[in-house]
């Protein structure tokens, strides 16, 4: 185990690395710069001189070092728009995005492990055409476009919830963040849902044909107890490795959800700083959403060993 996870920190530690290269190739090769933010109306001599102050006109491999030692001293720059630590700004919206994206996790894994298992058992029958035909849309529905359909129908005509934002103005109380939260969560759950519903379905009907599950049938042990006690354990781990894979995605969906509806995270900020050529706040954002992607990933390969025994983390059998 403690040499699995030696190897495994390394990897992630490389992999990091190169995350904060190719990050900081493509807003180094952004037509535009910080200097143009600071003041779009400058003279080139004065742009020029403004480069030569931030260091921007040192070559790549000079600025791209001394970012990065800066970013091993926690240090992620200063925000062109606002002015202000980019460290301050990530650490005060990242919990916004984590609450987003962990109840959108959550209620993906609950709604669609249950689907897909009943899918499996009723194969080929009413039941699982009606879950295909509901992963389908999933798979097919834009996620801005679902928004803006949900903002519609639950806000502007029904008036059951807010149609953005975090908190009511003087509330924030917990039901009323959970209000604000229940629409965004449903629109970036809603891809999840549909992505780990076909993989339960398909893991649950390899598990279902093995000889083990013919053997508890053949002593007459209840369909119910030979799916949920037999078979449902083993079908989970393919399915914790869709999970793994689904994290990026819970980011990346995160910038076009906030967006949507106005939820102050980090993917929010990502895009504001993009449209403002922030490119430190874009940096920093990069590093910290792969930085939890990478350790979320990590935690995801030791919990096979939980699930499964009969797994080694060490990769042997």
């Amino acid at each position: 185990m403690a040499r699995y996870l030696i190897r495994r920190t390394g990897e992630a530690a490389v992999l990091i690395l190169v995350v904060s290269f190719v990050a900081f190739l493509l807003v180094y090769m952004a037509p535009g710069g910080p200097a143009i933010l600071l003041d779009p109306n400058m003279t080139p001599e004065d742009a020029a001189l403004m480069k030569n102050l931030m260091g921007l006109d040192e070559p790549f491999h000079v600025q791209y070092w001394r970012w990065l030692a800066a970013i091993a001293q926690g240090d992620l720059g200063l925000s062109l728009s606002v002015r202000l630590p980019v460290y301050d700004i990530i650490r005060q919206q990242l919990p916004n995005t984590m609450v987003l994206a962990t109840s959108s996790l959550v209620l993906a894994v609950a709604i669609s492990v249950p689907l897909g298992v009943i899918a499996a058992a009723k194969r080929n029958g009413p039941v699982d055409q009606a879950v295909a035909l509901l992963s389908s849309f999933g798979l097919a529905v834009p996620a801005f476009w679902f928004g803006l359909l949900l903002v519609i129908a639950f806000s502007l005509k029904l008036e059951w919830l807010p149609a953005g934002g975090m908190a009511t103005d003087g509330d924030g109380s917990f039901w009323d963040v959970a209000k604000h939260l229940v629409l965004p969560t449903l629109v970036l759950a809603t891809s999840n849902m549909a992505q780990l519903t076909r993989h339960t379905r398909s893991a649950m009907i390899s598990v279902l044909r093995q000889d083990y599950v013919r053997t508890a049938r053949a002593k007459g042990v209840s369909e119910r107890l030979t799916i949920f006690r037999h078979a449902l354990r083993n079908a989970l781990v393919p399915v914790l490795s869709v999970i793994g894979l689904l994290l990026p995605q819970l980011f990346g969906g995160a910038a076009v959800t906030e967006t949507v509806f106005a939820w102050p995270g980090i993917g929010q900020l990502a895009v504001r700083a993009a449209f403002e050529r922030d490119y430190p706040v874009i940096m920093g954002v990069a590093m910290v959403a792969s930085a939890i992607v990478i350790l979320a990933s990590l935690l995801v390969d030791l919990l096979y060993a939980c699930i499964d025994p009969r797994i080694s983390v060490a990769g042997k059998p």
